[in-house]
């Protein structure tokens, strides 16, 4: 089983919909894939009191990570993935890999990013940043955090970019991940490119 976290340091930054992407993307797949809301705003139960769906299973944690990680290997769920915030970060520390979303709009959002990293990079859990809600790869200020996390000693994995597209905000809007409603779009490219990023990853591991 592989046990994803996304670990978001604020609010706004895509976290619950990049883990409820990655979910979708699982289910695609043929996995079955279980998402834990440990974010204290709880946008992932959002999703779920929305979707009419089954899959993913989208669930309020009830115990301890590592008990959860146990029921769900005994549940024969693929791919658990922890949806977790700065007050929940230790949760990530017991995850196979740590997806960090970030917004590349300058250095002040780029040095929470790593606040967040290094909550997690003392656990030895492979951390992978993603600069979400990109329009334009080609911007400075992309070009700039991209590099910028590149250089960093706290990323294990190369810096990923998952656009946000008109497709991925109405695929949004209906509660629904971006492979659902526009499954040969560039945005569920990306998404699907992480996703092979983290399952590659699993396999070396």
């Amino acid at each position: 089983m592989l046990t994803i976290a996304t670990l978001h340091y604020k609010g706004g930054v895509g976290g619950t919909l990049l883990a409820m992407n990655l979910a979708g993307e699982a289910c695609r797949r043929g996995y079955k894939a279980r998402v834990l809301d440990y974010a204290h705003n709880k946008c992932a139960l959002d999703w779920k009191n929305q979707r009419e769906s089954e899959w993913p299973e989208i669930q309020l944690p009830v115990v301890n990570p590592l008990i959860e990680i146990r029921r769900a290997e005994q549940d024969g769920i693929d791919v658990l993935i922890f949806d977790t915030d700065r007050k929940s970060a230790a949760t990530a520390q017991d995850a196979d890999i740590v997806v960090v979303p970030g917004r590349a709009t300058g250095t002040h959002e780029t040095g929470p990013l790593f606040e967040c990293v290094e909550v997690v990079v003392g656990s030895r859990v492979p951390v992978l940043p993603v600069l979400n809600k990109v329009e334009n790869p080609d911007d400075e200020r992309v070009q700039f955090a991209m590099a910028t996390l590149d250089n960093s000693p706290l990323a294990t994995l190369p810096a990923m970019i998952v656009g946000r597209s008109r497709e991925m905000d109405e695929a949004e809007d209906h509660w629904k991940a971006v492979q659902e409603m526009y499954p040969d779009s560039q945005a569920a490219d990306e998404i699907r490119a992480l996703f092979d990023t983290l399952i590659a990853r699993s396999s070396r591991d």
